[in-house]
């Protein structure tokens, strides 16, 4: 007696919610200048974190919870992290002037250290961004300075990349694989996601 081979059957409708789900989420990313990456490039798990700089809770979630995140899994080799930087108000506008030509093995480091200034006062602020990148190697000046903000390349992607379609539009969040997950992401949101 022979088998019948037996085929799946998907209904159109799933197919359809499937292609618009997925392409609901297909934007442009910011350029790679713009993103900082932690961990093995060759990882078999990869985890984009979005967030901005005026968001409190993003600045004190990955304050508190990335360090977990990195010891568990990204330390290991296991998962590369991309920090996402969502450019929607000046300051993290003025911290993505800055690593435009920072050099990639400094970028984290500048990052770790204005997570930890990027709750001051808002009008210091540029000024503190500036040292920070002095003391990384790459001084920039003008961060104040308005007409200096509008003629920055990073001024225009971050207006193209915010007038896409589908850009996460809540910070913090985090993205596997094309689904994103609002909220700050702790160990054990990555742990929950990673399985």
């Amino acid at each position: 007696m022979k088998r019948e081979k037996r085929y799946p059957i998907i209904s159109l409708a799933t197919v359809a919610i499937l292609l618009l789900t997925r392409s609901a989420f297909a934007f442009e990313k910011m350029d790679e200048k713009y993103l900082i990456r932690v961990g093995n490039p060759e990882a078999t798990e990869a985890i984009t974190h979005y967030f901005s700089l005026a968001c409190p809770h993003c600045v004190l979630s990955t304050i508190r919870e990335f360090p977990k995140i990195f010891d568990r899994y990204v330390k290991d080799g296991r998962l590369l992290w991309t920090f996402h930087a969502n450019p929607s108000d000046v300051n993290t506008v003025r911290f993505l002037i800055c690593l435009e030509k920072m050099p990639e093995s400094r970028k984290f480091s500048f990052f770790w250290n204005v997570l930890g200034i990027a709750l001051a006062d808002e009008e210091e602020l540029p000024f503190l961004l500036e040292e920070q990148s002095r003391l990384h190697g790459h001084a920039i000046s003008g961060l104040a300075d308005p007409d200096f903000l509008k003629r920055a390349p990073a001024t225009l992607r971050s207006s193209e990349y915010l007038n896409q379609e589908g850009v996460p539009g809540s910070v913090p969040s985090i993205e596997k694989d094309g689904i994103l997950v609002k909220g700050a992401p702790t160990l054990a949101k990555v742990r929950e996601i990673l399985r």
